[in-house]
């Protein structure tokens, strides 16, 4: 009687820890597809939002792509306000008289 007890208490014991290994695949498997849930639906908001704003820039601003101006940097406009500087860069360059004075109310 008593084997017959332990006996099924030992089925018993291996039923429960096959039950764990499936409980924690499910589980596993359902993490990993709540996560790809979220990272699409965190992927499609961004999209949306960057759509939106792309569509908003579209409509009220023009696209420079295929003007011709320049954004000037920082040291291009030193380049021409500074004489020793605009010389340091030109060392190479043939002397010549006629130098850009750079003037912002002529230039516009």
């Amino acid at each position: 009687m008593i084997k017959k007890k332990e006996k099924e208490i030992m089925q018993n014991r291996d039923k429960i820890l096959a039950l764990n290994d499936s409980v924690s695949t499910i589980t596993n498997r359902l993490k990993e597809k709540r996560t790809s849930e979220k990272s699409v639906r965190v992927a499609n908001s961004r999209n949306t939002t960057h759509m939106a704003t792309l569509q908003v820039d579209g409509t009220k601003r023009p696209p420079d792509r295929y003007a011709d101006i320049r954004s000037y940097s920082q040291m291009d406009m030193d380049c021409w306000r500074y004489n020793q500087l605009r010389d340091w860069f030109n060392s190479y360059a043939p002397a010549r008289e006629d130098k850009f004075e750079f003037n912002p109310v002529k230039s516009g």
